[in-house]
């Protein structure tokens, strides 16, 4: 750390090589991250792999504003981690009578996971409309939270078709004594996970409502500005009426089309919310 490393990257978009310098250092990223955006609360899991990411994600909630009028939970990337800190985050959006999950292990034994499996003095946020963000980086736990979610309509599910990693592993150590394979560990599989309509997601993973590409390389104004060139709008047309506001992008259409460009996935998430508000 403090060290600097110097790095040479060739954009083909500019036809030539930047040099850039970086300072390394320790970066230590946060599992749970939140954002106020204007109407809507905006959480972030990256992962359940570390002990207390539900009670971090309850906390994040307890600072939601009052005025919040939707949630979207993004799941994107997220490679899973711990069962019951999903569960956990799951209960947060469900009454305590709805399936989570069915886990049944190799010889057949079901443990059902229920809504009450979050502590009862935790916030739960049942009155907003709400959208869960996937892709095919979200896997395991991150798949039992969308899946249940989507089960019992609490969210609309948006993005990519996810990884597909339904099971149960408990970590187990080998010893060189014991074993040829030396110091080490290992995986073992104990269990299935089932989503509360009872179908397996194994190999499959979540299939969401609305399938989008994060991005489509597309630029929305060099869009419009071909289909004049083609003569497809009516400001391409001869001796056409200007209108008022033609050309002009309001401050809110501007927002949207950074947005766009950047994260189509979200942009498409924050306008369902708002569809969702005529009828939640």
């Amino acid at each position: 750390p403090g060290t600097i490393l110097e790095m040479s990257v060739f954009r083909p978009r500019l036809g030539k090589e930047l040099v850039v310098k970086i300072t390394r250092k320790n970066v230590v990223v946060k599992a749970v991250t939140a954002e106020v955006m204007k109407d809507i609360y905006y959480v972030r899991v990256r992962s359940f792999d570390a002990g207390g990411v539900a009670e971090t994600v309850n906390l994040a909630f307890l600072g939601m504003p009052e005025w919040t009028r939707g949630v979207i939970l993004d799941l994107r990337n997220n490679p899973g981690g711990y069962k019951d800190e999903a569960e956990k985050v799951t209960s947060l959006f469900l009454d305590d009578s709805k399936l989570i999950a069915s886990v049944v292990d190799r010889i057949g034994r079901t443990d059902v996971v229920a809504g009450n499996a979050r502590p009862k003095e935790w916030k739960t946020i049942k009155n907003l409309p709400m959208v869960v963000l996937v892709n095919e980086g979200s896997a395991s736990a991150s798949e039992m939270v969308a899946a249940a979610l989507q089960d019992h309509r609490r969210a609309v599910i948006i993005g990519m078709p996810t990884f597909g990693k339904a099971i149960v592993q408990e970590r187990s150590h080998i010893f060189m004594e014991i074993f040829v394979l030396g110091g080490g560990s290992f995986y073992i599989t104990t269990a299935r996970i089932y989503r509360p309509n009872g179908k397996s997601l194994q190999g499959k993973g979540v299939l969401p409502d609305f399938i989008i590409t994060k991005r489509d390389g597309e630029d929305l104004e060099k869009y419009l500005a071909e289909l004049r060139r083609k003569r497809e709008t009516e400001s391409s047309l001869d001796s056409h009426i200007k209108g008022e506001d033609e050309g002009v992008w309001l401050e809110a259409e501007r927002d949207k089309i950074n947005l766009l460009r950047k994260d189509r996935q979200l942009q498409f998430a924050i306008e369902v919310i708002h569809s969702l508000l005529f009828s939640f």
